[in-house]
């Protein structure tokens, strides 16, 4: 079964995708869970009484303050490390598009895992729009890179050969 949208297409949109999701939020950060201020100590003083001892006061410490997060405080993708993932993936899958050669299909094939991975990163911060526009584009490149994903058993995705070398059947 083959898809009514081309490859050329499907490569396009995902890295379309891609570069759209580089404005939803990727990573948890600090402003998103909240965070603990640091505390402080304050030292004792020691005075020289008029008997020549030492009068010292103990130090004290402060403990800090919990300061409470907001979830529109995630890192996006351009400010996140998701980034070092989602821009080569957006160029390769841009620059496969225009092209049909066996490292097109190695660098669509990297910019699908690669944009699983961080996916499922994010998903497990918590950042399910980063998360979910991911994996629609990792998808997307992926019906393109391994057509045997998206086939069902038994039905073939290339052409029989008939015998001539140059029937030689490519993945898109």
């Amino acid at each position: 079964m083959t898809s009514p949208i081309g490859p050329k297409v499907r490569l396009l949109v995902a890295a379309g995708l891609v570069v759209f999701s580089l404005g939803l939020g990727w990573a948890a950060t600090a402003g998103s869970t909240g965070y603990t201020s640091p505390g402080y100590v304050m030292p004792g003083l020691c005075t020289s009484t008029y008997d020549g001892y030492l009068d010292c006061s103990p130090g004290t410490y402060q403990v800090g303050y919990y300061i409470p997060g907001t979830p529109a405080g995630a890192a996006r993708g351009y400010e996140a490390d998701a980034r070092i993932a989602l821009v080569p993936a957006a160029i390769a899958l841009g620059w496969a598009s225009r092209r049909r050669s066996r490292g097109s299909v190695l660098a669509v094939q990297a910019s699908s895992a690669a944009l699983a991975f961080v996916s499922v990163r994010a998903a497990v911060d918590g950042q399910t729009a980063g998360a979910l526009v991911g994996l629609l584009a990792a998808a997307l490149a992926a019906s393109v890179a391994w057509p045997a994903l998206t086939t069902r058993a038994g039905s073939r995705t290339t052409p029989r050969r008939t015998g001539s070398p140059s029937a030689a059947p490519t993945t898109f």
